[in-house]
């Protein structure tokens, strides 16, 4: 998704002329028919003729009528087409403020690690914060298993087991499974008997989809764009070699369509996961104001930033821009994971985000998190509630030329009190037709010339999109 709108200018309509302006263009007419009758206007006929007052009165007010229609039919054109370019960039930004708000509800969610309180611990609700362990920390291993049970089917077990209440209610589920270090066939099987165990029915292994490494949120943001009405189960298990200098965690999340209704007397609220942002990181402060102007959390609803290893440069441009939106996030507010959990890699993604899940769901409001992601950052804002529905511009302007068509209508009523009684009689039925046709040809300007704008002004918005506007 382009998360910055092409810079195509707003151009100013033009004014309508002031009301003497008015005013003067058939007292000019008449002084003009005035001149020229001095000079022209046989004497001998008196002043007393009609024709003599047609000629100085009312062909000049209808030729006055048709310039000052005329007139008002260009500038109310020119207006029509500087409103519908307006309606055009309204339209693009509100389609851009719908994509950017849509959202993935994630239903239930759970997270094993030693730490049974890490979250509590991190946001300050109990204990104290944690530091970086100096070596590793794992969960605790399997006292042994049954024959022809897997070894890692126990993990799996005490990972799926608070959201049986939410799978049993579903009939069919998509999973996503990562597990670094593992076999997939291990995984496979292992998952396989844990289903079997807990829900009391076979898992299809065409449901599972294998992931080489932890979801991230490129993930997340191609599922916001695909209609889906199968829930996803997401599953990663984070387990660290002899050298690394993290913990192990795994954790489950359940994301629900949008037209599925949540399973009932669920252990948990569910919450809403934005379209990720990803940003460049050498310049990512207009993609960041961006990010801020779709509008995806209400406004004071950030509470907490969930860093998963973005540098100093990154995180100080990201609070920066918060603070520019009178968002500041205090420093208990932040929680850098690498300083408390280790350093996690491509996974430390799924922790940050079910740990911002798990605070969400303790009343702490929307939550912000971050992670690099290759040369980008991603940015996912979590929120208890969805973002404000996006109003669509309302189309206003006028289909029909109205000041054309009565400016026709006077040069008609013009041309047709010219020739005498017995030509005028004639001619009336056929400039009357005449008019009905020019009108009804009219009818079909207006909607053409909007169809010809709409191409005009989509080139221009594809054109000034490919330009470089970073």
């Amino acid at each position: 998704m382009q998360w910055i709108l092409p810079p195509l200018a707003r151009k100013t309509r033009p004014a309508f002329p002031a009301w003497w302006a008015w005013l003067i263009l058939p007292l000019a007419c008449v002084a003009v028919a005035g001149v020229i009758l001095l000079f022209t206007w046989p004497v001998e006929r008196g002043f007393a003729s009609l024709r003599f007052w047609f000629w100085l009165v009312t062909a000049p007010l209808l030729v006055a009528g048709t310039l000052g229609l005329f007139w008002l039919s260009h500038l109310l054109h020119r207006r029509r087409e500087i409103a519908w370019r307006h309606l055009f960039l309204d339209r693009k930004r509100a389609q851009w403020m719908v994509l950017g708000r849509r959202a993935l509800t994630l239903a239930a969610w759970h997270l094993v690690t030693p730490e049974p309180d890490l979250m509590s611990r991190i946001t300050g609700m109990s204990g104290t914060p944690p530091d970086a362990p100096s070596a590793t920390l794992r969960l605790p291993p399997d006292a042994g298993s049954k024959l022809g049970e897997s070894p890692l089917r126990p993990l799996f077990l005490s990972l799926l087991a608070p959201l049986t209440p939410a799978l049993t209610a579903l009939p069919v589920v998509e999973l996503w499974l990562s597990a670094a270090g593992q076999e997939e066939e291990d995984c496979r099987l292992a998952l396989a008997q844990g289903w079997q165990s807990l829900l009391n029915r076979p898992l299809a292994d065409a449901r599972v989809h294998w992931l080489e490494q932890p979801a991230d949120a490129l993930l997340f943001d191609r599922w916001c764009d695909e209609p889906s009405d199968i829930p996803r189960l997401v599953l990663c298990l984070h387990q660290i070699q002899d050298d690394a200098k993290a913990m192990e965690f795994s954790c489950a999340l359940l994301f629900m369509p949008r037209n599925q209704r949540l399973p009932e007397r669920l252990p948990f609220r569910p919450v809403h996961v934005f379209r990720p942002l990803l940003t460049p990181r050498q310049a990512p402060e207009k993609k960041l104001t961006a990010l801020l102007d779709v509008q995806q959390c209400p406004p004071g609803h950030r509470r907490h930033l969930w860093d998963a290893g973005l540098d100093a440069r990154a995180r100080n441009t990201l609070l920066a821009t918060l603070d520019i939106y009178g968002e500041p996030l205090p420093a208990t507010g932040m929680h850098l994971l690498p300083s408390r959990v280790g350093e996690q890699g491509p996974a430390g993604f799924m922790l940050a985000l079910t740990l911002a899940a798990a605070a969400t769901d303790t009343g702490q409001q929307g939550q912000m998190v971050v992670a690099p992601v290759g040369d980008s950052i991603a940015c996912v804002q979590v929120s208890v509630r969805p973002a404000d529905a996006v109003p669509a511009p309302e189309d206003r302007i006028s289909r029909y030329p109205l000041a054309w068509l009565g400016a026709s209508a006077c040069l008609l009523t013009l041309y047709g009190l010219l020739p005498s009684p017995a030509i005028r009689l004639a001619l009336w039925p056929w400039l009357l037709a005449g008019f009905a046709l020019y009108a009804l040809l009219l009818a079909f300007a207006i909607p053409l010339a909007l169809t010809l704008w709409q191409y005009r002004l989509e080139e221009e918005w594809l054109t000034a999109e490919t330009r470089s506007h970073e």
